[in-house]
C-alpha cells in the first residue's frame, strides 16, 4: 500500500510502500522507482521539495530514511531515531528509541536549530533523524562540522547548557578528569590558560591512565589490519602500579599482532579485558542496572544473557514506570507537557501522576494544567524541607566534631604542662651540649614552654663547660627565666667575644697549609690528594712535617705516573712517615716492611753530561729548579723513565747513591 507523503511539495508527488519501505514517484500514468542511497548518515533519498523563488525552480534535496518513515509512516511528533537494517529493510524489523530514553535533557544548539545536543555531547540532526557520530582529530579531541566550520564538542555543550555564544578572552574549556573524549556538561569547567598548564604540569600519571577520585581508568589506542581503535577502555583500577601492568599487557598483545579486545556479536555482551572475562547488565525497575560478570567464555556469557534478558514488565504499575523514567508527558492540541520527578519526592510525583489520570477520564486535562505550577511547587517545597533537614544533621555533626576537637586540645595543653615540668625536673647536672655537623659546640637550654633552644655555638670547648656549669648552678632558683634572661643579655656577649677571638686564632694557624686541614673528629690533620677528578686520603697526622712530606712523596709519584703503585702501598708509607717524626698516632705493634722500590732511602736523580756525572738530586723538583722553566720538571721525569734521551744537553737518571 502506497501512501503519499510531503503534501507541501510543489511539482512531483512521492509516495512510500507501508510494508516494504520502498520509495516511488509519480510520472506519466505511471509510479517511478526512486533509490534509496547509502550515505554518512545512512539511508537517504533526493527529493525535489524545495522552491527556490529567485529562479522559480525546484530544488533537490536529500531527506534521510528514518526522517521519512517515522513522520509519515509511524507518526511520531517528538524526536526520535529509528534502528533497521540496510539490507533487509521491513517495516517489522525497525525498532524506534526516542531521546527521551536515551537522555532527558536535550537543548537546540545555537548556531543551528537543526540539531539538538545532551549535556552528555550526543548530536542529533533532526533531518536524518540520527546520532551523528563526532570526527577525531590527531588529539583524542571530538568535534562536528555545523555550518560549514569545526567546532569542538565539548565547547558545543559548554556553550549550550551555559546559554553563550563565545568563550571569554584568555579562557579555555578544561575537562576535570582529564579525559579528552569526556565530554558531559558536569565534566567540563571555565578556566584560564594559565591554569589549564599548571594543571597539565602536575599531572604526574603515566600516558593512557586516568584518575578519577580514587581509581585509575585505563584506556588505550591502537591500529591492527588497517584498522584503528581509539580511545579503548581496558580496565578500572585502585592502584597505580595494577593500571600500568594491564596497559603493558596490551601493549604485548598489540605488538604480537593480536588486538586485545574481543567483540560479541551481542551488543549488550562485552568483554573486560582487566581480568579476561565477559559481562552484561540487565536494567531494573527500580535503582541502576544489575551487573552479571564472571563468565569465562562469550558462550557462557551468551546463555546467561539469554536466561534473563526477558524483563518482566507486564506486572510493572504505572506508578512503577513513572518513577523509574523520571518523568511522565502529555500530549495536547497546542503543545507537549512534561513532568519531572523531584530528587526526594517520589510520593508526590506519584499523587501528582494520579491526579493526571483522573483528569484524563474525565477529559479535563485542561484542569490539570492548570494546577501544574502548584503541582511542581509541592515538588519543590518537599525537595526543600529534605535538603534543610540534611543541612541541620550537617550542622549538628560539625558542632559535634568541634565539640570532639576542644576536647582534645585541652587534653594536649594538660600533657603540655606536664611536659615543661618534666624539662625543668630533668635539667640536672649533667652535659647539656653536644656538637653539630661542622663541629661546632651546641648549648641547649630548656627555655619557657618547654622547647629547646639554641643558646649559641662555640669552638672552643673551655667556655662551653664554664656556661654549662653558670647553667646548672641556675637550675636550684625559682626565678630561673628571669636570670637566663640576665645571662643573655649581659654575660653572654662576653663568651661569644672570647670564642670569636679563638675562632680567628685558629683561622690563622690554617692560613698557608694546602693539601691538608684540621679535621675536629680525630682532633689531628687530615691529608687529601686529589688526582684526575678524583680524591685520595693519605693519611690523618698530629705532625704537620708528616703532612708536608707525604704530600711531596705523593707529587713526585705523580710526575713519574706512578701514582697508583705508590699508593697501593700508602700503610707503609704512613707508617714510615709516621716513624721518622715520631709522630703521636703512630699505630703500637707494627713493625715496617719497606715494600716500595721506587722510593727506598738513597734513591736520586743523577745528571750527566757526554757520560760524566756534574751532579745528583734527592727529587726532580730539586733538579728542575736549576732551569727556568715550567716544563722542566715533566722533562726531566720522563728521562728517568726512558721516554725521553736527554734535556737541555743532559742526561738523567734514576740511581743509588
Amino acid at each position: 500500500m502506497l501512501q503519499k507523503i510531503f503534501d507541501e511539495i510543489i511539482s512531483d508527488y512521492y509516495f512510500i510502500d507501508n510494508e516494504t519501505l520502498l520509495m516511488y514517484r509519480r510520472g506519466h500514468n505511471k509510479f517511478l522507482p526512486v533509490k534509496w542511497q547509502i550515505g554518512k548518515y545512512g539511508l537517504s533519498v533526493p527529493l525535489q521539495i524545495y522552491r527556490d523563488e529567485t529562479c522559480g525552480r525546484n530544488r533537490t534535496r536529500n531527506t534521510g530514511f528514518s526522517y521519512i518513515v517515522g513522520k509519515y509512516i509511524f507518526n511520531i511528533q517528538e524526536p526520535f531515531i529509528l534502528e533497521y537494517d540496510i539490507n533487509n529493510l521491513n517495516i517489522n524489523n525497525i525498532k524506534i528509541k526516542y531521546l527521551s530514553d536515551i537522555s532527558t535533557n536535550w537543548k537546540p544548539v545555537i548556531m543551528n536549530d537543526n540539531f539538538l545536543i545532551s549535556e552528555n555531547g550526543l548530536l542529533y540532526n533532526r533531518k536524518y533523524c540520527i546520532i551523528q557520530e563526532p570526527n577525531i582529530d590527531i588529539s583524542g579531541y571530538r568535534f562536528f562540522c555545523i555550518n560549514g566550520r569545526r567546532i569542538n564538542r565539548s565547547h558545543l555543550v559548554w556553550k549550550t547548557f551555559n546559554n553563550t555564544f563565545e568563550i571569554p578572552e584568555g579562557y579555555v574549556i578544561d575537562h576535570i578528569n582529564n579525559i579528552v573524549y569526556d565530554d558531559r556538561i558536569e565534566n567540563l569547567q571555565c578556566i584560564t590558560i594559565r591554569e589549564n598548564i599548571v594543571k597539565e604540569i602536575h599531572r604526574d600519571l603515566p600516558n593512557g591512565i586516568h584518575k578519577i577520585k580514587n581509581i585509575y581508568k585505563v584506556y588505550i589506542g591502537y591500529k591492527i589490519k588497517e584498522k584503528t581503535y581509539n580511545n579503548v577502555y581496558l580496565g578500572s583500577f585502585t592502584n597505580i602500579d595494577e593500571a600500568v601492568a594491564c596497559r603493558e599487557k596490551a601493549i604485548d598483545l598489540i605488538n604480537k599482532g593480536i588486538n586485545p579486545i574481543k567483540y560479541s556479536k551481542n551488543e549488550h555482551i562485552k568483554y573486560k579485558f582487566s581480568n579476561d572475562t565477559w559481562y552484561f547488565t540487565i536494567p531494573q525497575i527500580k535503582g541502576a542496572d544489575k551487573l552479571y560478570d564472571n563468565y569465562k567464555t562469550y558462550e557462557q556469557a551468551e546463555i546467561a544473557f539469554n536466561k534473563y534478558r526477558i524483563l518482566d514488565t507486564s506486572l510493572e504499575t504505572d506508578e512503577e514506570r513513572i518513577v523509574r523514567k523520571g518523568y511522565f508527558s502529555f500530549q495536547t492540541a497546542i503543545t507537549t507537557f512534561k513532568v519531572n520527578k523531584g530528587k526526594y519526592a517520589n510520593d508526590i510525583f506519584i499523587k501528582a501522576y494520579q491526579y493526571y489520570k483522573k483528569c484524563k477520564e474525565t477529559n479535563n486535562v485542561n484542569e490539570f494544567i492548570e494546577k501544574l505550577p502548584l503541582i511542581k511547587k509541592q515538588i519543590r517545597d518537599e525537595n526543600k524541607k529534605i535538603k534543610e533537614n540534611l543541612k541541620n544533621k550537617e550542622k549538628e555533626q560539625k558542632l559535634e566534631a568541634k565539640r570532639r576537637y576542644q576536647e582534645r586540645r585541652n587534653i594536649e595543653k594538660q600533657e603540655k604542662q606536664k611536659t615543661i615540668e618534666e624539662a625543668r625536673l630533668n635539667f640536672v647536672c649533667k652535659s647539656n651540649y653536644t656538637t653539630d655537623k661542622k663541629g661546632y659546640y651546641i648549648m641547649k637550654i630548656p627555655y619557657r614552654d618547654g622547647k629547646w633552644y639554641y643558646l649559641h655555638s662555640f669552638l672552643c670547648l673551655d667556655i662551653v663547660k664554664e656556661i654549662d656549669n653558670i647553667m646548672n648552678e641556675y637550675k636550684y632558683s625559682d626565678d630561673f627565666i628571669e636570670k637566663f634572661k640576665d645571662f643573655k643579655e649581659n654575660e653572654l656577649p662576653k663568651y661569644v667575644e672570647r670564642d670569636t677571638a679563638y675562632k680567628a686564632e685558629k683561622e690563622n694557624t690554617l692560613k698557608g697549609k694546602r693539601g691538608y686541614k684540621w679535621f675536629n673528629p680525630r682532633n689531628c690533620w687530615r691529608v687529601i690528594k686529589r688526582v684526575n677528578n678524583k680524591e685520595y686520603s693519605l693519611g690523618y697526622f698530629k705532625d704537620e712535617r708528616c703532612c708536608k712530606m707525604i704530600l711531596d712523596e705523593a707529587v713526585n709519584a705523580i710526575k713519574l705516573g706512578v701514582f697508583n703503585e705508590w699508593y697501593n702501598h700508602i700503610e707503609d708509607h704512613r707508617f714510615r712517615i709516621k716513624k721518622l717524626f715520631n709522630d703521636e698516632s703512630l699505630p703500637e705493634n707494627k713493625t715496617y716492611e719497606a715494600n716500595s722500590t721506587v722510593f727506598q732511602k738513597g734513591l736520586c736523580v743523577c745528571q750527566y753530561k757526554n757520560d760524566k756525572l756534574i751532579g745528583n738530586y734527592k727529587t726532580i723538583s730539586e733538579a728542575s729548579s736549576q732551569f727556568n722553566s715550567n716544563s722542566a720538571s715533566k722533562s726531566i721525569g720522563e728521562c728517568c723513565r726512558g721516554i725521553k734521551k736527554s734535556y737541555m744537553g743532559y742526561t738523567w737518571k734514576y740511581e743509588k747513591e
